[in-house]
């Protein structure tokens, strides 16, 4: 992820934030810039993907969670998401 400041862009340290999250941690909270001299408000990233997965269409069956991930994962990391998928009965 990366928070962009725009008006911080010329000669500005931190005029852009990389936020660097594996697949097996939980999303951060990050600060957000609102407006240039105000104070940043922090955002729950992952309440935030929780609340558009719950609610959006992914749950209710808009993605074929029994195919394999595209791009593919590593061997690891496929292991750890299918197991996910079957706690959540998502996955046979």
């Amino acid at each position: 992820m990366l928070v962009n400041r725009a008006w911080g862009r010329l000669g500005a340290e931190m005029a852009y934030q990389l936020f660097a999250v594996r697949l097996r941690e939980v999303l951060p909270c990050i600060a957000i810039p609102l407006r240039e001299g105000e104070d940043e408000v922090k955002l729950d990233l992952q309440w935030v993907f929780n609340q558009a997965y719950d609610r959006g269409p992914y749950r209710r069956g808009a993605v074929d969670y029994e195919g394999d991930p595209e791009p593919p994962l590593d061997p690891d990391d496929l292991q750890w998401v299918y197991q996910q998928l079957r706690e959540q009965g998502l996955r046979s």
